[in-house]
């Protein structure tokens, strides 16, 4: 019985652990992806200063984050899709960055972009911050809540 009580609670605390990982994964994701902005950013403005391509070719670039690779990827169709951690606020940010893409002339576009990119750098910094703080501190909780679960079933 002492054996069944000890694998219970070592599958408390390895679950805990588990869901405040997850948490903070979530925290890191937002971070990842306004990170992701501000190379898009980068590469905009790489572009209109060289290369001119075409809004479709910039909008199929690869960046580290899945949920803003889907973003960009979608943008052209009627529905974008966001995802669910980013606020209203933000969504209508990233909305409003994106449709002024190609809609003047090329000096017009370079301060615009540089102008979003400053917004982007410091949500991006605001949401690492956020991640730093919260990280290790979830992984804590969610371990002495674990240990906790650990020691009542015993």
């Amino acid at each position: 019985m002492f054996v069944l009580k000890l694998i219970i609670g070592i599958g408390a605390i390895v679950l805990a652990v588990k869901i405040a990982k997850d948490k903070s994964d979530v925290i890191k994701n937002e971070y990842l992806y306004f990170n992701g902005l501000v190379n898009f950013c980068d590469k905009v403005l790489s572009d209109l200063s060289f290369k001119k391509s075409k809004l479709e070719y910039l909008l199929n670039l690869e960046f580290n984050s899945k949920d803003l690779n889907l973003t960009l990827s979608t943008f052209k169709n009627e529905k974008i899709i966001f995802p669910a951690y980013l606020s209203k606020d933000e969504e209508y940010l990233i909305i409003d960055f994106l449709t002024t893409l190609g809609k003047s002339d090329v000096e017009s576009q370079i301060k615009n972009v540089i102008a979003f990119k400053k917004e982007f750098i410091k949500i991006s910094n605001e949401k690492y911050e956020r991640y730093t703080k919260t990280n290790k501190l979830f992984v804590k909780l969610g371990f002495v809540s674990g240990l906790l679960i650990f020691i009542l079933v015993i």
